[in-house]
């Protein structure tokens, strides 16, 4: 099975996004605890995962779709570092920025379906 931009399904495209806000956030838990640095866990996330979606790219994802994903992964990265370090302007910030996110993606996906 190859990438999905789940174009004209919005829960698909709701629920895909919230598993790579997941990924960013958890991804950062586990590498910060294991390394003990914030700046080295989100440098191993974001280039770990961007590497994920250069290949998702190489096997026919599109590369609106990977910078999609790379977002919802950066997002949920950045929850993390804002509980990290407990600043609630950071993770307000980060909240905001995850909501619009999701709500241009599904508003985008459910307009594709009425096209059609």
């Amino acid at each position: 099975m190859g990438p999905d931009a789940f174009i004209g399904d919005w829960y698909g495209f709701a629920t895909n996004q919230l598993g790579h806000f997941m990924v960013g956030l958890v991804g950062f838990f586990i590498v910060a605890y294991i390394r003990g640095s914030v700046r080295w866990s989100v440098a191993a996330v974001l280039v770990g995962y961007a590497a994920w979606e250069v290949f998702h790219i190489s096997i026919g994802g599109t590369v609106a779709d990977s910078v999609n994903d790379f977002t919802f992964v950066a997002i949920g990265l950045a929850f993390g570092v804002a509980a990290w370090v407990a600043s609630r302007g950071a993770m307000m910030f980060a909240l905001v920025l995850a909501m619009v996110s999701l709500l241009d993606g599904v508003l985008e996906r459910a307009n594709e379906r009425k096209r059609k």
